[in-house]
């Protein structure tokens, strides 16, 4: 006598709604997970860029300035938003702009994901400037949120002595 192989109609229309609703029940928790490291991946791009340029000026003993970029060429930009990127120059003739005769680009970064805002706070508009003994001026914050309401957000806080910390912020 041959045994029946495979699975019935029933079975396998079970075995999919079954499928279905725990794919249902998992698909929120993905969605938060992607959001948070979008978010985790964009504050520690900007610490990491923050502290290269510190050490990359301590190692030239030249001033490496930090600026907007407007996303789409490297040129400095005094009314671009943060999250449209930044870039990192040495500053040779250190005026804290970019010249056209500057040539040295340290970092560029390109636009941050869809949905995350930067809020500079504190001292920092347009530019930062870290200097050849560690310092970076001015002073303040980058406040990263989302669209998420809720402490979702990250600061990232320039201390005095030019070291960036990040800690979770609420965002409106």
């Amino acid at each position: 006598m041959r045994l029946p192989r495979g699975f019935t109609l029933i079975e396998l229309l079970v075995g999919l709604a079954v499928l279905g609703i725990l794919l249902g029940l998992a698909a929120p928790s993905m969605v938060t997970m992607v959001q948070n490291n979008r978010m985790s991946s964009a504050a520690n791009d900007l610490m990491s860029d923050l502290a290269a340029a510190r050490s990359e000026a301590a190692k030239r003993g030249q001033r490496i300035t930090f600026c907007k970029n407007s996303g789409d060429n490297a040129t400095c930009n005094t009314v671009a938003a943060w999250q449209n990127g930044w870039l990192a120059f040495i500053d040779v003739n250190s005026n804290g702009a970019l010249d056209s005769g500057t040539d040295i680009m340290f970092r560029v970064r390109q636009p941050l994901p869809v949905g995350i805002t930067v809020t500079p706070a504190g001292g920092i508009t347009n530019t930062l400037t870290a200097t050849p003994i560690g310092l970076v001026t001015p002073q303040g914050t980058f406040k990263l949120c989302d669209s998420r309401t809720g402490n979702f957000g990250r600061l990232i806080t320039v201390a005095a002595t030019g070291r960036a910390s990040s800690a979770s912020t609420s965002c409106p």
